[in-house]
């Protein structure tokens, strides 16, 4: 089940990269943690995933408007 949902995601929405836990960019030093959940979404600057109101997910662009 796992697999099929990092299949699922890896190419959902090119904003976003998805990594299972073995491979997590050693830089993040995160990987080896106990807590860490079996899959991670890391989404690009400025983007964020939201819950729509039907209850599903999206990778939206976050902007900031300064008057």
């Amino acid at each position: 089940k796992l697999e099929e949902v990092y299949n699922l995601l890896k190419n959902a929405n090119p904003n976003m990269v998805v990594y299972k836990k073995e491979e997590i960019p050693d830089h993040y030093h995160y990987r080896h943690n106990v807590r860490i959940m079996p899959l991670i979404i890391e989404v690009k600057e400025g983007w964020t995933v939201m819950q729509n109101r039907n209850g599903s997910f999206m990778c939206a662009y976050e902007y900031l408007h300064i008057n």
